[in-house]
């Protein structure tokens, strides 16, 4: 399993992504390879392959970086892999790593700046995916105030009080390794939707979704099956919104 095989290239990157799956950061299985997951990359992205294999190799080589929350490593290799001319959809993803590693670490000037270096091929490339890249990076200015389920929302006080206002407190836990607590407050009954979404504006996580009535809230949020890095958790009641930060160290 330390090789792809010979064969039609779909096949060879559907391994790829399979073995992602399992030997990947976060897989059950890294055992099964004689190699680490990084090495096993490597080895595909220089071994000769067809060039949609090397790239997809190459990509998952980014992400492991970024997914083991070495940023600037993250960084450094996706910048030496687009002094090597990349196709179109390698220098995209490059790209992104790079912007949302920088957000991760916090330099956020550093963040915009790269972003609007590549805007304009990227919008050729992918219009959408861009889109949603500049908004996560408001989200992380505090320029938008608003926009795999946790345990059930209980009240941590008592339930006959009602808060006199909306808020979105920062969790605790942070950083945090793998749960963290939120709270929230709803001075009046309404729908709430409680997301959770990744570096790249990716949702990851459905934490609250339905009616729920005035009170104090609390939940619990279990990244154990996440890497590490930036998060971002926005709370929505009615037609308020609150967006916050929060960082996952392993």
């Amino acid at each position: 399993m330390n090789r792809i095989e010979d064969g039609p290239v779909g096949d060879a990157l559907s391994a790829i992504h399979t073995l992602s799956g399992m030997c990947g950061p976060g897989g059950n299985y890294a055992t099964v390879l004689s190699e680490s997951w990084e090495d096993f990359l490597k080895n595909i992205s220089d071994g000769g392959h067809m060039p949609e294999i090397q790239s997809l190799a190459r990509a998952y080589m980014i992400d492991a970086r970024m997914n083991g929350g070495d940023f600037a490593g993250t960084i450094d290799l996706a910048k030496t892999i687009l002094n090597q001319d990349p196709d179109d959809a390698l220098w995209l993803h490059a790209q992104f790593q790079i912007v949302a590693a920088l957000a991760s670490m916090g330099e956020l000037d550093e963040a915009e700046t790269a972003f609007h270096r590549m805007k304009s091929r990227g919008m050729s490339i992918n219009q959408d995916a861009v889109v949603r890249l500049a908004e996560f990076l408001s989200i992380f200015n505090d320029e938008l105030s608003g926009f795999s389920v946790g345990k059930a929302v209980t009240s941590r006080v008592d339930e006959s009080l009602v808060p006199s206002k909306f808020a979105l407190s920062q969790n605790y836990p942070n950083p945090f390794n793998p749960t963290t607590a939120i709270e929230y407050e709803l001075p009046e009954d309404a729908f709430v939707s409680l997301k959770v979404y990744n570096a790249l504006g990716q949702e990851v996580a459905t934490l609250v979704r339905g009616n729920q009535d005035a009170g104090y809230k609390y939940i619990e949020f279990d990244a154990s099956g996440l890497p590490s890095g930036m998060y971002i958790y926005r709370l929505q009641a009615g037609k308020l919104a609150a967006t916050m930060k929060m960082l996952l160290l392993r």
